[in-house]
Order: C-alpha cells, then structure tokens, then sequence
C-alpha cells in the first residue's frame, strides 16, 4: 500500500505515519507521477477533508484502488499508532 499524505507541510513536519509519501493536495495534479498505479492508494490528511479531494483527483487519472483514511491523522494519532515527527 502506498500512504499519500496530502497535508502541508508545516502538519505533515508534525506528525506523519511511517513510510508515507507527501504531496499536499494543491500540488498532486502536477505532481501525479508520483503516485504508483500498480497498489492500492491510501490518502490521508488531517481529519479526510483534504485526502477526499486528493482520492477524486487520482481517480480522475485512472488510479482506481484509491482510499479515504477517515479520522486522518487526528484519529491515526488518538489510536495510538505510530507517528514520526519531524
């Protein structure tokens, strides 16, 4: 599974999951390439807004195997799981 975290980076230099890759919403059209389209696509931002937005687009591209992390990093973070903070 590929995370794509599409926070800024003030919130991603915060806190993020292990492994993660950053491109803030705004930006990932430009930057599509990025993205594999060979696994599944986990998108996450702080609570799904933005991560919603970033799923419509990669789907608009063709990536099909896209997810919303519900809760984003908020409910990542008050689940206890771990978080690298930079």
């Amino acid at each position: 599974m590929f995370i794509l975290d599409v926070r800024e980076d003030n919130k991603w230099n915060k806190g993020h999951i292990p492994g993660s890759v950053n491109i803030f919403s705004g930006y990932l059209e430009n930057r599509i390439e990025e993205v594999p389209r060979d696994r599944p696509i986990a998108a996450i931002c702080n609570v799904g807004n933005r991560a919603s937005l970033a799923a419509s687009i990669l789907t608009r591209t063709g990536i099909t195997d896209v997810h919303n992390v519900l809760g984003g990093m908020i409910a990542w973070e008050k689940a206890g799981y771990e978080i690298i903070r930079s």
